[in-house]
C-alpha cells in the first residue's frame, strides 16, 4: 500500500498525540524511559552519530548524552526533535508506534491476568 505524503504524516501525528495523551496516564518515568530509548535507536537506525544530532537539534553532545539517559534537569525537547532531518521522522514513526503497541499488549495482558484470577 502505498501512502501518501500528507496520510502519512497526519497519521503518524495522531499517533504521537495518542502516545502522549496515553503516556500521562501511566507511570510517567517508564514513558520517559521508553521514548529516550526510542529516540536514541532512531538515531542510530539514521546512521547519525550523537554529535551530529546534537548539532543538528542545537545542543552539545553532552546535553544530548544526558537527555537520553534522563539525567534530572535534561528533558528530551519536541522543539529540537522536529530540527532533525525526515530520515529521522520516517525511522522513528514506526519505532514509536511499535512502542505504543507493545506497552497496549502488556496492559492487555496484565487485565487477562487479572481478570481470570477474579
Amino acid at each position: 500500500m502505498v501512502m501518501h505524503g500528507s496520510v502519512f504524516w497526519g497519521n503518524a501525528a495522531i499517533f504521537l498525540v495518542l502516545f502522549l495523551l496515553r503516556a500521562s496516564t501511566v507511570d510517567l518515568s517508564t514513558r520517559e524511559a521508553e521514548l529516550r530509548a526510542a529516540v536514541a535507536t532512531t538515531i542510530w537506525i539514521v546512521h547519525l552519530e550523537m554529535k551530529q544530532a546534537a548539532d543538528i537539534m542545537g545542543i552539545d553532545k553532552s546535553t544530548l548524552g544526558k537527555q537520553l539517559q534522563g539525567v534530572e534537569g535534561y528533558p528530551i525537547s519536541l522543539t529540537r526533535l522536529f530540527r532533525l532531518p525526515l530520515t529521522f521522522w520516517l525511522a522513528f514513526t514506526p519505532v514509536l508506534i511499535s512502542l505504543v503497541i507493545r506497552k497496549h499488549l502488556a496492559e492487555v495482558g496484565e487485565e487477562l491476568t487479572l481478570s481470570r484470577r477474579a
